[in-house]
C-alpha cells in the first residue's frame, strides 16, 4: 500500500492518471498521493511501478471518496 487517503474528485483528479511514460509527471503523482496520505507506509515507489487505485465514496462529506493506492509487487 503506497497511500490512503480522502480525497474529492475535482481537488485531486487520481483518476486521471493512467501509465504515464512522462517521469516528472509520474514523480508528481507519487508525491502527490504520499502527501495526501493519511498514514505513512513507508514504501519505497519508483517510476517504473505500475499502481492499482481503489475508490469508494465516503458518505462523511459530499463527493469525498475513499482511495487506496497499491503498487504492484513482483
Amino acid at each position: 500500500i503506497v497511500s490512503v487517503m480522502q480525497v474529492k474528485a475535482e481537488d485531486f483528479p487520481y483518476h486521471t492518471f493512467i501509465n504515464s511514460d512522462n517521469e516528472r509527471e509520474s514523480n508528481s503523482f507519487i508525491n502527490d498521493i504520499k502527501g495526501l496520505s493519511r498514514y505513512n507506509t513507508n514504501t519505497d515507489v519508483k517510476f517504473s511501478d505500475k499502481f492499482l487505485i481503489l475508490s469508494t465514496c465516503s458518505y462523511n462529506v459530499k463527493n469525498e471518496r475513499m482511495v487506496i493506492v497499491a503498487k504492484r509487487v513482483k
